[in-house]
């Protein structure tokens, strides 16, 4: 009788394992048990023990391995960032299936028992460290949108806190990504606003987008409409935009200022 025994996760392993009636499964206090009198059906069920393994691997000890190294590498975090990091391994795609299908097989090719506890704890450095990269990827996200969030958090509050100097802007976009602002009468003060920020940041290089959200947040507008909003090169600045302005923001649909030809 030939025979393959599994001495950990035996009820994972029974969940993920596609059962033969050609191979006999015994579980009992020392794991599972799988066995067949015919050794090539035993080599073609190791292949499908290999791929149950492995997915016990993808599914649960990636998680372990994971939380144990937000534990010890992250241990700042709350418990809620963790279990949204855990929950971003959880969802994304395993970059190293194949490697660990390819170990297991390989094991299992030398040996007819295995422990997959054991084995992930001794046999898999490299997975682990795919798995840290993975944490380290997702906190890094986690860290840059709790940044964002309170970068906007601030400048609404700074919005609120000053009384409007415009009642409407409106921004023009040319089509290489320029705009310029015009406030409720349709006058073109780009250059005002331009003079009226730039004191605040002497000496620096800002980008179009700096400019305009400084330009905002300075005047305080009721209402701004952006105009040929399609043209703009940076996707989440009108998302930006309307948060620190929470209902006050529109995209026109066409107009006179539109269609205007823009030399910026």
């Amino acid at each position: 009788m030939h025979q393959l025994s599994v001495t950990s996760d035996t009820d994972s392993i029974l969940n993920c394992v596609k059962h033969s009636g050609k191979i006999k499964t015994e579980k009992n206090k020392s794991g599972l048990c799988f066995s067949s009198e015919s050794k090539n059906e035993l080599e073609l069920f190791k292949q499908n023990l290999v791929n149950a393994i492995t997915s016990v691997i993808k599914t649960k000890y990636r998680q372990e391995i994971a939380a144990d190294i937000l534990n010890c590498d992250y241990p700042f975090l709350t418990t809620r960032d963790k279990r949204e990091v855990l929950s971003c391994i959880k969802n994304s795609p395993d970059r190293c299936s194949d490697m660990v299908f390819s170990e297991v097989s390989d094991f299992l090719s030398q040996s007819d028992t295995i422990s997959v506890e054991g084995f992930v704890k001794f046999r898999l450095p490299e997975y682990k460290k795919e798995v840290r990269r993975g944490v380290d990827r997702a906190v890094r996200v986690l860290l840059a949108e709790q940044e964002y969030n309170d970068f906007i958090e601030l400048l609404k509050y700074f919005v609120s806190c000053q009384p409007p100097k415009e009642n409407h802007l409106h921004i023009a976009v040319s089509e290489g990504g320029g705009f310029s602002i015009y406030n409720g009468a349709l006058r073109d003060i780009t250059g005002d606003c331009a003079k009226l920020i730039a004191g605040s940041f002497a000496g620096d290089e800002l980008s179009f987008d700096d400019i305009l959200l400084s330009a905002l947040i300075t005047l305080a507008p009721l209402k701004i409409t952006f105009h040929n909003a399609a043209f703009i090169k940076t996707p989440n600045l009108i998302k930006t935009v309307e948060e620190i302005f929470k209902g006050r923001v529109e995209c026109c649909g066409g107009c006179d200022l539109c269609g205007k030809k823009y030399n910026f």
